[in-house]
């Protein structure tokens, strides 16, 4: 989105008070931009993709729909008015495949485009998900469209596309829109599978409500107060630390060393070394952060340093990148010997803003344990080893080894 540092304090902060995930919103932006999606100016794209991301539309539904209401051979719309047609249409969740059949059996009955694409829009939005897809009405419940169609009749479009979408809870603990469920697991099985969850989110006295508490405190405000308040998690959903400690079963749960920035990249990674000492594997580390027998930080040709002293089984160091601009991340390695293997539990995280970091935080940890597998330099000692990630949005290997000349990226 290359977006600058204001733009990302003023726009990408709020997001993070609503949950909004950066690979929804970056997927957003380029659905919107791109010459093969709906091809908005640059600032049309950012704003839009903002606005999308907050309500949880997903990109292939968007894409699709657009592809439907611009193809000749589909519904032929001007492009502006498809792409205006297809954010709308987007929001209500609607099924773009649905919506071309019923389209084209009102064409054929001789409605006009504008008529048969009106009496068309309905059926897809009932269609949407197939059917599964449920929003909370006025008092509070979820329903599906047709419900709604039963419940508003005539006005039960408007009314669905100003209810909040219902949402349930993963294996992850973590509650998804139906979108989120079907984009992950490409199976509305997981979805009918899961219990709803139990929203809740921060009214403006600073309270916590659930939506059931939002209605009685906001009366017939009820949903557009919600629609815009910051997201907690839900009442069955597991906390982010709790989270961690299950999904990584990382030695401390204080691996992360943490960051001042809001929004920031960063990398759990977990390490077997079988057969190996972790006195070994820590002394290797230790030697490469001092740059001895010559070693050089392959990723950058940054610089290591402790921010603590290191004791038998944790160090807490900081990486510093050898590019123009020196940009600081922060990681510990937690060493925890299991019977003859080793077992490192790392985590490391940017010190500024930041979405994506081409595996920067990954590789801050990895330069300092990696062998001839990998074709790393070795100071002491040459271990095997196999690497399983938590939170990691980006650990390709290869790009640990690239030039101090290519700087790192933060922004999206």
């Amino acid at each position: 989105m290359d977006l600058t540092l204001t733009q990302v304090r003023s726009l990408l902060l709020p997001l993070a008070y609503q949950q909004v995930t950066p690979v929804n919103l970056v997927a957003l932006y380029k659905t919107l931009y791109a010459t093969d999606g709906l091809d908005l100016q640059k600032s049309d794209a950012v704003s839009r993709a903002l606005e999308l991301a907050k309500k949880k539309v997903d990109a292939p539904t968007l894409k699709s729909l657009f592809s439907e209401l611009y193809a000749t051979f589909g519904v032929d719309l001007p492009k502006k008015a498809a792409q205006m047609q297809a954010m709308e249409l987007a929001l209500s969740g609607a099924n773009s495949t649905q919506l071309k059949l019923a389209y084209q059996a009102f064409r054929n009955q001789g409605k006009k485009q504008a008529d048969a694409l009106q009496a068309a829009i309905p059926e897809a939005i009932a269609a949407g998900f197939q059917g599964l897809a449920r929003r909370h009405a006025a008092d509070a419940m979820p329903y599906t469209a047709v419900e709604f169609q039963k419940h508003f009749g005539s006005q039960w479009v408007s009314s669905w596309e100003s209810a909040p979408q219902e949402e349930r809870v993963a294996q992850d603990q973590k509650a998804y829109t139906i979108g989120e469920f079907i984009q992950y697991f490409k199976d509305s099985w997981y979805w009918t599978q899961a219990k709803t969850a139990t929203q809740k989110r921060l009214a403006d006295d600073g309270h916590v409500y659930t939506m059931e508490e939002f209605k009685q405190y906001y009366t017939s405000q009820w949903q557009q107060k919600w629609m815009v308040a910051d997201v907690l998690p839900c009442a069955e959903c597991t906390t982010s630390e709790q989270l961690i400690a299950a999904e990584t079963k990382f030695a401390s749960s204080k691996t992360c060393p943490g960051s001042a920035a809001w929004i920031h990249a960063s990398c759990e990674v977990s390490v077997t070394f079988p057969s190996t000492q972790c006195a070994d594997v820590q002394a290797e580390a230790e030697a490469r952060m001092a740059a001895q027998g010559g070693w050089r930080d392959p990723h950058n040709g940054g610089t290591y340093a402790n921010r603590s002293p290191a004791t038998a089984s944790l160090i807490q160091g900081k990486h510093i990148t050898g590019s123009s601009q020196h940009y600081e991340d922060h990681f510990n390695l937690a060493f925890e010997q299991n019977g003859g293997d080793c077992k490192l539990s790392g985590c490391s995280e940017s010190q500024v803003t930041s979405v994506l970091d081409f595996s920067t935080n990954f590789c801050n940890m990895h330069d300092l344990y990696c062998g001839s597998q990998d074709k790393c330099k070795v100071v002491k000692s040459d271990f095997k080893y196999t690497e399983a990630f938590g939170s990691c949005k980006q650990h390709d290997s290869s790009k640990c080894m690239i030039p101090p000349s290519v700087s790192k990226a933060i922004l999206i």
